[in-house]
Order: C-alpha cells, then sequence, then structure tokens
C-alpha cells in the first residue's frame, strides 16, 4: 500500500457518523482515489517512539462546486 502526504482530513460538526473530508487539487493522488475509492490516513503524534492513529477511509462521493468546496474549509 502506498502512503502520500497529501491534504488533512476535515471533520464537518454536523456530520457526527464520523465522515471527513478532504480538499484535493486534480493530481495523481486524487486520479489515484476516483480508480480505487479506499484510502487510509496515518496520524503520527509528537513525542517518543511510534504514537498514532490509521484511519481506514473509503469514499463516499466527491463534491465540485466551489461555493461548498470554500464551505467546507471553513
Amino acid at each position: 500500500m502506498n502512503q502520500a502526504i497529501y491534504a488533512k482530513p476535515l471533520f464537518l460538526e454536523k456530520d457526527d457518523d464520523g465522515t471527513c473530508s478532504f480538499v484535493m487539487a486534480n493530481r495523481l493522488t486524487h486520479d489515484n482515489v476516483r480508480h480505487n475509492p479506499s484510502a487510509s490516513y496515518l496520524f503520527i503524534e509528537q513525542g517518543e517512539g511510534y504514537v498514532g492513529k490509521r484511519l481506514s477511509l473509503t469514499v463516499l462521493g466527491e463534491e465540485s462546486t466551489p461555493e461548498k468546496i470554500k464551505a467546507i474549509r471553513r
């Protein structure tokens, strides 16, 4: 499995079902997710040793409306 540092997850307060959003430019990572809707996100915590969490993600949808993307970023 490849991992790429690309975008940070945005957790929307109104969504308490565990969904998150990523704002991505149309580059290689975005193309990869379009072809394979499974991804993972790795949180690494500061400190000694290896501490963090990995989120296993599945794409549920994609938004391309600039106004909605701006609202998600807020």
